[in-house]
């Protein structure tokens, strides 16, 4: 899970700078790019990027939990 979720933490880095940059490109040739378009896709990568997040916080908290348990029964 740890490769995987650096993975998807990298890519999302590298699109979204790409994005961005590919964005300004457009503004300074004149066209137009749908502020809906840019809303939804960082909004997307928000979501990917909470979502690793989350994961990677509920496994410390298991790993603390299975740690204060091996402890607590040596005790």
């Amino acid at each position: 899970m740890k490769r995987f979720s650096k993975f998807i933490v990298t890519l999302s880095i590298l699109l979204i700078v790409t994005y961005t940059v590919a964005v300004l490109w457009f503004v300074w040739q004149g066209l137009h790019v749908p502020d809906s378009l840019t809303y939804s896709f960082f909004a997307a990568f928000a979501v990917e990027l909470s979502a690793v997040a989350g994961i990677k916080i509920k496994e410390k908290v298991v790993q603390r939990d299975q740690r204060n348990e091996f402890f607590n029964d040596i005790l």
